[in-house]
């Protein structure tokens, strides 16, 4: 929406505005559109621009956690779950709004590759390829230490005034229900949802600073640096290394906690991995990994899909896209082989 100097002038006369309104007006609209981000000067304001009624937005964030589903699935490595809050309905409507209008709209550094258009983890992994060591750190409940304080602080950072980053905040985050002995029950509790379209954005925003201070650390000790969403990586000469207790420290201050048993120190001699990919020598994926994918398009081509999972009895929920995602995991990064692969696959019969 565009704002021009005579309509806030003409308005203030109307008005009776003093000179010093306009001016911090003027501020607030320039601050906005300088970084193209839609100017919202109240909750009001928001809910007409979204096309709704500011009573139906307030009850809808007043009563956000009945907008909800919650579920887990089973973590890909290691034990236990991984937990899903899914919006839905209106909401979801809203979170999507936030998205595509002001989240999607902000660029960040070559060193943060995860949740961005362009970006995976090829870009996460080349970074350290070829080093004689690999260090990785895992964070734990990444998405719950971001809380709906620090997010309230992050769409204010952005510009907003106070009024409309409360709602801003409040339509992204969640009380979260008890699980594992927890209870998130408040306010001060209420913490980014995994699931939500906002969340992975939100989340690269929540960790800015401790971005910014771990690629301050590894370039004092001439290492590598990137973060993919709770995944921390540095690598280098093994004389550098980065202490744990310096990353456990500086991360503690930033509101987040390292899982100390996923802490890895990987030398050039053994296989090193990030984000799934091999970096000793070249960026690749490893062999079980594509020749588990072989096997399968061989064993479809010659029993049928659901033949082979009968035989096998392996069966993967959707697994022709199961199946079509990991050829193109692999066309990633071996073109080549990747290309081959959906040949193959293409002449499957799934009839």
């Amino acid at each position: 929406m565009e704002f021009s100097g005579d309509f806030l002038t003409n308005w203030a006369e109307r008005l009776d505005r003093s000179d010093e309104f306009i001016e911090d007006l003027q501020h607030y609209i320039s601050k906005l559109t300088d970084l193209d981000l839609p100017v919202i000067f109240s909750p009001l304001h928001w809910a007409k621009l979204m096309g709704t009624n500011y009573s139906t937005l307030n009850l809808l964030l007043d009563n956000r956690e009945s907008y909800y589903t919650h579920f887990r699935i089973r973590k890909k490595k290691g034990k236990g779950y991984r937990y899903i809050s899914a919006p839905n309905g209106s909401l979801l409507e809203i979170q999507q709004w936030i998205k595509v209008n002001i989240l999607d709209k902000l660029v960040f550094g070559e060193h943060l590759t995860s949740y961005q258009k362009g970006k995976s983890i090829v870009n996460n992994a080349k970074i350290h390829v070829g080093q004689q060591i690999v260090v990785k750190f895992d964070l734990q409940n990444f998405f719950e230490s971001i809380t709906q304080d620090r997010v309230f602080g992050i769409f204010k950072l952005l510009g907003y005034n106070a009024a409309v980053a409360v709602d801003l905040a409040k339509a992204c985050c969640i009380n979260l229900p008890q699980r594992q002995g927890k209870l998130y029950k408040n306010g001060k509790n209420a913490c980014l949802p995994q699931g939500s379209p906002a969340s992975p954005t939100l989340s690269n925003l929540g960790a800015a600073m401790l971005d910014l201070r771990l690629l301050e650390y590894a370039r004092s000790r001439s290492l590598n640096f990137s973060r993919y969403a709770d995944d921390i990586t540095f690598s280098g000469d093994i004389q550098n290394k980065p202490f744990s207790t310096t990353i456990g420290y500086i991360t503690a201050s930033e509101g987040f906690i390292l899982n100390l048993k996923k802490t890895k120190y990987v030398q050039a001699g053994a296989q090193q991995l990030v984000t799934g990919l091999n970096v000793n020598t070249k960026l690749s994926i490893p062999k079980k990994k594509r020749r588990e994918i072989h096997t399968h398009l061989h064993n479809c081509l010659k029993f049928g899909p659901f033949a082979h999972m009968e035989r096998t009895e392996n069966f993967i929920l959707y697994y022709r896209e199961w199946l079509l995602g990991n050829i193109i995991y692999i066309q990633m990064v071996h073109k080549e082989e990747g290309h081959k692969l959906r040949e193959r696959f293409d002449r499957i019969s799934w009839l």
